[in-house]
């Protein structure tokens, strides 16, 4: 400090900053955030699986038949508890939302983001798997390269489903999501083959080009109707007989 006075606050700054900054290890900060942001991530899962379920069992179609298999298994037919006493009319309509709950739960396959939670898709997971999973991908891209662009073979069937979901900008949990019609239905309109992809996206434009149209129309005519009091009406005194 005295070489150099003009910088004595800059020193006595350096000083107390080490001297009193706290001393936190950067890796267990680091740590604590992947296992909240793990956490989160897993409460989350089971909050989506529930809700799906809560609307599945709210579903008439899937309420129906997931009574159908409750009935033919005899879920249905208890009345009475252990003791011989009998279940009360709460007590059993909440019986019958946990079976019906239940047998949704078994028999639904539940996929994409509603899927049931897993542990592989947690943060702290992936990143224990990440060179697992970095050298599965770079196999696979090898074999990629090696079977279509080298070799040019026909493609198999996964690759066909890789082609579709990634000109749909689709994640593998969108895809799963929807179901197998409506995979199978992207599927059939080829969509790995440029000139096809090209084609259905001139008509789902087209599609969507009309269904503005007919939206707009359908906001004037409710404006037009809100403007005069209501619809037209035919009185009989404009009728000639």
């Amino acid at each position: 400090m005295l070489d150099n006075p003009d910088q004595m606050y800059f020193h006595y700054y350096q000083y107390y900053r080490r001297r009193y900054s706290p001393k936190v290890d950067v890796r267990l900060v680091i740590g604590a955030i992947i296992l909240i942001c793990s956490t989160l991530q897993y409460i989350g899962q089971w909050t989506s699986y529930n809700q799906a379920l809560t609307y599945l069992a709210r579903d008439p179609k899937h309420r129906t038949k997931a009574k159908e298999i409750a009935n033919a298994e005899g879920l249905l037919a208890v009345r009475r508890r252990d003791d011989g006493s009998r279940f009360t009319r709460e007590e059993l309509k909440e019986r019958e939302e946990e079976v019906l709950r239940t047998v949704i739960q078994r028999t639904v396959d539940l996929r994409g983001d509603c899927s049931r939670p897993s542990f592989r898709r947690l943060l702290v997971v992936r990143l224990v798997l990440l060179p697992y999973t970095c050298l599965q991908w770079f196999l696979w891209i090898t074999n990629w390269v090696w079977s279509y662009w080298i070799l040019c073979n026909p493609y198999d069937d996964e690759a066909k489903v890789f082609l579709t979901r990634r000109r749909l900008g689709m994640s593998q949990a969108q895809w799963d999501g929807l179901g197998p019609s409506h995979q199978e239905g992207f599927l059939k309109k080829q969509l790995w083959i440029p000139a096809e992809y090209k084609a259905y996206m001139l008509s789902r434009a087209e599609e969507l080009r009309v269904q503005a149209a007919e939206h707009s129309q359908h906001k004037r005519y409710r404006r037009y109707i809100k403007r005069v009091g209501g619809p037209p009406q035919l009185g009989m005194d404009g009728v000639d007989f």
